[in-house]
């Protein structure tokens, strides 16, 4: 699988376990609101607390997979995932994140 295909499962895994419904739209804005019964959804709802914790989940659940992979989460700017998509937040994660074998350090 490639980087980019572990990454788009485990952020769409992540979403569903903490009850979203998943990226069925990655146009959907990572900190845009959530539906209301007069609006549709611009996004997942996240903030700047919440979201980190949803990264740092992310970094746990590519490194207990196989092949695993090293996420370091906390290079990941935060203000640049709230305001992109879903897919713009699965780039962002690839930039900081490696196999276990080729992280150096």
């Amino acid at each position: 699988m490639s980087l980019m295909a572990a990454i788009d499962t485990v952020v769409r895994q992540q979403l569903v376990r903490e009850g979203h419904k998943g990226p069925t739209d990655y146009d959907l804005l990572v900190g845009g609101t959530k539906a209301t019964a007069n609006s549709p959804a611009t996004g997942y709802g996240f903030t700047a607390e919440t979201l980190l914790r949803f990264l740092e989940q992310v970094s746990v659940r590519l490194r207990i997979d196989q092949p695993s992979l090293d996420y370091d989460w906390s290079r990941t700017r935060v203000a640049d995932c709230l305001q992109g998509s879903v897919l713009t937040l699965i780039a962002l994660i690839s930039r900081d994140t490696v196999p276990v074998a080729d992280r150096k350090g």
